[in-house]
């Protein structure tokens, strides 16, 4: 097939600071190397060298356009969407940079690029259309009916550093703020403040902004978000088993997974 045509650019009223877009390329000959790898389109604004594991090349990104670009914190606040977009792609496809690039208003056609191996053999079939890849999502059944789970007991967050506040982690349960839906919310309550919501995601970047504005936790810290993120995102969406792998990055042991979610009438789903 022949490559891409070069990224389409549709950013709006985006701000990157001192940079240009954050985009990434997915290929092959890149560096050298007989396998398929991502890189960094804008080298003048971005440094990082081309790597296999693509989160590689997210958390570089993610991390300039704050340090290096100087780019304001709504378009900071887009890295938590975009890797969690990247993450939910099949691994190391060009439908990981494809999703990425589209958070920041970049349109690119990399998912019709085969993967290859570091032999420089094809792996697997054709990369589906479409670039939606949630099958690991549907195949198991849902889990039985649950009460409301219990706080997180289990902590193993070894060194990590949240400055003033305790754990960023996040409950999902019944009977949270009187809504008959199942919802998430935040725990540490006397660390964080933002109110519940069905759409998980938005307790996910309010604990972000506020692991970084209000807790002054350390860079390493703030980093493990953009895991965390694409850890949330790649559970079946409004389920516990978002809640228990965005905890899982930051050392708390959840078993939210077991509640069975029901809708606003409080049926089950």
């Amino acid at each position: 097939a022949a490559p891409p045509a070069a990224p389409a650019a549709n950013n709006g009223n985006i701000d990157f600071g001192s940079c240009k877009p954050p985009t990434i390329r997915f290929g092959l000959n890149i560096d050298g190397r007989k396998e398929t790898a991502f890189e960094v389109v804008n080298k003048d604004s971005f440094s990082q060298s081309s790597a296999q594991n693509g989160n590689i090349i997210v958390r570089a990104l993610c991390d300039q356009l704050r340090d290096r670009c100087k780019a304001p914190k709504a378009t900071q606040d887009l890295c938590i969407p975009a890797a969690a977009a990247f993450a939910a792609e099949k691994d190391k496809t060009g439908a990981q940079a494809d999703a990425f690039n589209k958070v920041f208003g970049i349109t690119t056609n990399f998912k019709e690029i085969q993967p290859r191996d570091n032999q420089g053999n094809l792996i697997g079939a054709p990369p589906a259309q479409g670039g939606n890849n949630q099958q690991n999502n549907n195949q198991a059944a849902a889990p039985p009916a649950a009460p409301p789970a219990a706080p997180p007991a289990a902590a193993n967050t070894g060194n990590i550093d949240f400055g003033s506040c305790k754990p960023p982690t996040i409950r999902f349960g019944l009977n949270i703020d009187g809504r008959k839906e199942t919802a998430f919310e935040v725990v540490n309550k006397d660390s964080f403040s933002q109110s519940s919501a069905q759409n998980g995601n938005i307790i996910v970047r309010a604990l972000c902004d506020q692991l970084r504005d209000r807790c002054k936790a350390p860079k390493a810290t703030q980093d493990l978000c953009i895991p965390a993120a694409a850890a949330f995102a790649a559970e079946k969406d409004k389920t516990g088993a978002q809640a228990d792998a965005f905890n899982k990055v930051f050392g708390i042991t959840t078993n939210f997974k077991e509640i069975q979610p029901r809708d606003n009438q409080g049926n089950l789903i």
